[in-house]
């Protein structure tokens, strides 16, 4: 029983913790991917802001936002579309 209890209190301090794991703008893109509907267009913005490099940063335990968008039920992202723009965005600007 005493076990259980302890079970019990571990999962109710870490349940509080992995919610508030992506708060940090850090994590900006993992809070977005692991979202209910994430939106392509604050996906993309992220990425102009930040490079592709975004997509595969690893937060505190580990998890990185294409996980999270393959774990997500509710995401169409299209992340080689995502990129491909941002790829033709950065080409345009050298131009």
């Amino acid at each position: 029983m005493v076990h259980i209890i302890a079970v019990r209190k571990s999962i109710e301090e870490v349940n509080p913790w992995i919610k508030n794991l992506n708060q940090n703008e850090e994590y900006a893109m993992h809070r977005v991917c692991s979202s209910f509907n994430p939106l392509t267009e604050i996906i993309s913005e992220i990425v102009k802001r930040d490079g592709l490099q975004c997509f595969k940063k690893e937060n505190e335990i580990g998890i990185t936002p294409v996980q999270y968008l393959d774990a997500n039920p509710f995401a169409e992202i299209d992340q080689i579309a995502i990129a491909k723009k941002y790829i033709l965005e950065m080409m345009s600007e050298i131009l």
